[in-house]
């Protein structure tokens, strides 16, 4: 059967739009996709990170807590992207910090006798912090107090930190169009006063928003506050150390006192017995007249 030009062109379009569909079936094959965190290679992952962590920064101890996101890429091998909340704690300060990593591991195949590790971080990135001002959002406050458990209350923000990334994810349209589509993680760090337990304290609390969704959040209690003339006293980390040198300093004073009044027994006492000595010498010598 003879085809005319039209029925030509017909054909050649129909097989220019299966190339195309394969093509892109091959694109996403290859492209990241969503995969659980519990995924026996994503718990190896995150164990090699928090490793690899821990040998960079030494005097602090790393922990994976909240896994915003997690996504695995077939290549020569597995790419793991994860996008986690790592809770850093440094021994030297007894500082804790919650900071936003969005990471690469990628995974030798088994047949790759030539890595010396099975695994490799080929990507590390550490959001920047950002000054977010003072002021929370009703929805923010609410969710805080929420979490912080009944009657809880936020009384003041001090500080407001955000670390910002974006997190991209591709899919096959029902056109058979490539689509993708943006969601933005936000990792908020608020150090402030709070109401927990009817009792107001300085506290660090962390929460994580992904799109208009709370993800995550965890918190650090600290010292109680003290209240000078009506208003809110000052700090709040150095609580327990300013705490521990006006301790210190009473001690200081109270020993400083005691060696005062020592110093005067003595030479009360000196004074006293001179006084006897002078007696002693007087008597002595009316006795020898």
């Amino acid at each position: 059967m003879t085809l005319t030009r039209r029925g030509r062109g017909l054909v050649a379009l129909g097989l220019a739009v299966l190339s195309t569909l394969s093509l892109v079936e091959v694109c996403l094959a290859g492209a990241p996709k969503e995969v659980d965190p519990s995924d026996p290679g994503v718990v190896a992952a995150k164990t090699f990170f928090e490793e690899d962590l821990n040998a960079r920064f030494n005097e602090t101890d790393h922990e994976v807590v909240h896994f915003c996101d997690a996504q695995r890429q077939v290549v020569n091998g597995f790419n793991f992207l994860l996008t986690v909340v790592v809770k850093a704690f440094t021994e030297e300060t007894g500082d804790t910090d919650w900071v936003l990593h969005n990471l690469r591991v990628y995974e030798h195949p088994a047949w790759d006798t030539s890595a010396e590790n099975k695994y490799e971080l080929s990507l590390d990135d550490v959001p920047v912090y950002e000054d977010a001002g003072t002021e929370l959002s009703s929805e923010a406050t609410e969710y805080i107090e929420t979490n912080l458990g009944s009657s809880s209350e936020v009384t003041g923000v001090l500080t407001h930190t955000e670390q910002r990334l974006d997190l991209e994810y591709l899919s096959l349209s029902p056109s058979g169009t490539l689509a993708s589509e943006t969601v933005e993680v936000v990792g908020h760090t608020v150090h402030g006063t709070f109401v927990v337990d009817e009792v107001e304290r300085y506290a660090d609390v962390h929460f994580v928003t992904k799109g208009d969704k709370f993800i995550f959040f965890d918190h650090l209690l600290e010292g109680e506050v003290k209240h000078k003339d009506g208003g809110l006293a000052p700090g709040g980390k150095d609580v327990k150390l300013l705490t521990m040198r006006t301790s210190m300093f009473a001690i200081f004073l109270v020993g400083v006192l005691a060696c005062g009044i020592l110093l005067v027994h003595v030479f009360r006492k000196r004074q006293k017995r001179s006084k006897e000595d002078w007696y002693i010498e007087q008597l002595t010598d009316i006795d020898e007249l």
